[in-house]
C-alpha cells in the first residue's frame, strides 16, 4: 500500500510499506470512539446512538423474503441514523486531520525519518 509521508524538510513522498493495522485501529478508535465516549442527553451522538438501537429493535429478518428485500428494509430503516453519523464523523475527522497536517508543516516540531522515500510523481 502506498503512503504519503513528509520528511524532516517537509518535502512530501511517498512510501510503500505495509501499513500497521494497529496504527490505524488506534486512530479509528480515536475518532469514532471518542465521539462517543460520554455522549450528552439530547446530543446529536446521543440521538444516533437511539436510532441505531430503535432501528436494530425494529427490525424483523424474515426469511419468507428475498435477502434483497430484507436488505433494502435495513437500509431504509438506517438512512436517518447513517447520514448524521457520516456528518459527525466527517466534521472530528476534518478536525483531526487538521490537526496533523498542522503539527507535521510546523517548523518547531522535529520530524524524525522513519521510511526509505520515493520521490513523489507529479
Amino acid at each position: 500500500m502506498t503512503s504519503f509521508v513528509v520528511d524532516p524538510q517537509r518535502r512530501l513522498w511517498t512510501a510503500s510499506r505495509p501499513h500497521e493495522t494497529r496504527r490505524i485501529r488506534a486512530f479509528m478508535k480515536q475518532v469514532v470512539g471518542g465521539t462517543f465516549a460520554s455522549p450528552r442527553p439530547g446530543s446529536l451522538e446521543d440521538e444516533i446512538v437511539k436510532g441505531l438501537a430503535n432501528a436494530s429493535r425494529n427490525f424483523v429478518y424474515n426469511d419468507m423474503r428475498a435477502e434483497e428485500e430484507n436488505d433494502q428494509q435495513r437500509k431504509r430503516m438506517l438512512e436517518g441514523v447513517m447520514g448524521n453519523l457520516r456528518g459527525l464523523l466527517q466534521a472530528r475527522l476534518s478536525v483531526y486531520l487538521q490537526s496533523i497536517v498542522n503539527r507535521l508543516m510546523d517548523p518547531e516540531v522535529q520530524l524524525s525519518e522513519w521510511f526509505t522515500p520515493e520521490p513523489l510523481s507529479p
